[in-house]
């Protein structure tokens, strides 16, 4: 399991707590596409992730579409 350095600070979950349960704390998103192949969202992609989906990911997120 990956996750991005900070992707817990909103929830009040520091890196700490996720290395854990066993994950490897990457220091970026781009850092994580690269490695993971499973992707978990809490918002829809934005315009630079779409960029770093590769065709073998899965995508895992809730599409917010109230603004379009």
């Amino acid at each position: 399991m990956f996750v991005q350095s900070g992707a817990g600070d909103g929830a009040s979950n520091c890196d700490e707590q996720y290395k854990a349960l066993g994950a490897e704390i990457l220091p970026d998103a781009a850092s994580v596409f690269a490695e993971a192949q499973l992707i978990i969202k809490v918002k829809e992609p934005q315009p630079s992730e779409v960029a770093m989906l590769r065709p073998d990911h899965i995508l895992f997120t809730c599409l917010h579409l109230a603004a379009n």
